[in-house]
């Protein structure tokens, strides 16, 4: 069952192998892999048993061992690891914590033998997505998968405002492109490519340039910041870039756009 405070936010031969990776997720096609590391190899075998009942291509890897689970999911991009909080090497937390030093994209949903307030907290601030009391009511664990994995990869028109809200909150790296979009949210470049085209009706240049500009806008309103300055926060390598695009996209200079809205 789920406690109380639940939803908040190489290998050895005792691995068994990933399955079958062409997987159609829950909702949309996307391989969706996981790691079950249990001390008892029969909790690992029934929650392999009802994680593969909801879709027969999702792939489920299981391990009794921290440091098993921990080389797994460095090798094999795991998306989601559902981890007993006592292993007989490192703990779950340990594992969490071990992940999160290297910055891979994994969610975690931790397994615990008792509703303990102090365990619930320390995986909280561990960064586990959900906690999970043992034995693992089936209903119980897909919820919380169905739940995480709605985080993960959220709609499409979701997931462009989180693109857009990176762009705006990067907008003065001027070799800012679509290549971290790509590294930040662990999507592939055509599929970058494809959503903005989709939702906004744009490229990703073009996308990247309006939001230069709707700042260089704001900043010839709101302040009296040269154009070289302005220039420089939005992004641009030196005030003659912003002029050419600004003059493209509205259809008159900085200066003529600061010099009419002194009027407004």
């Amino acid at each position: 069952m789920r406690p109380s405070l639940s939803g908040i936010y190489g290998t050895s031969s005792v691995v068994s192998n990933l399955a079958d990776q062409n997987r159609t997720p829950f909702h949309s096609t996307r391989s969706i892999r996981f790691i079950v590391a249990d001390g008892d190899i029969r909790v690992c075998a029934r929650l392999r048993e009802i994680i593969r009942s909801e879709s027969d291509t999702w792939c489920v890897q299981t391990t009794r061992f921290g440091r098993e689970a921990v080389c797994a999911i460095r090798a094999a991009h795991v998306d989601v690891a559902i981890l007993n909080v006592d292993l007989p090497d490192l703990s779950g937390l340990e594992v969490m914590r071990a992940i999160g030093r290297e910055y891979i994209r994994t969610d975690f949903i931790i397994l615990t033998e008792t509703d303990c307030f102090k365990t619930v907290v320390r995986a909280m601030r561990g960064g586990a997505r959900d906690i999970l009391v043992k034995p693992v009511v089936q209903n119980d664990l897909i919820s919380a998968i169905e739940e995480l994995l709605e985080f993960r990869f959220p709609p499409h028109r979701e997931l462009v405002g989180r693109f857009d809200d990176y762009l705006k909150s990067h907008l003065s790296n001027p070799s800012l492109s679509r290549t971290h979009l790509c590294m930040h949210f662990n999507i592939s470049a055509s599929h970058v490519s494809r959503l903005f085209r989709d939702c906004v009706g744009t490229s990703f240049p073009n996308r990247l340039r309006f939001h230069r500009i709707e700042r260089a806008k704001q900043m010839l309103l709101n302040t009296r910041e040269p154009l070289f300055v302005i220039a420089e926060q939005c992004g641009f390598k030196r005030p003659g870039r912003l002029s050419e695009a600004f003059r493209r996209q509205e259809g008159i200079t900085p200066r003529e756009y600061r010099k009419d809205g002194m009027y407004l």
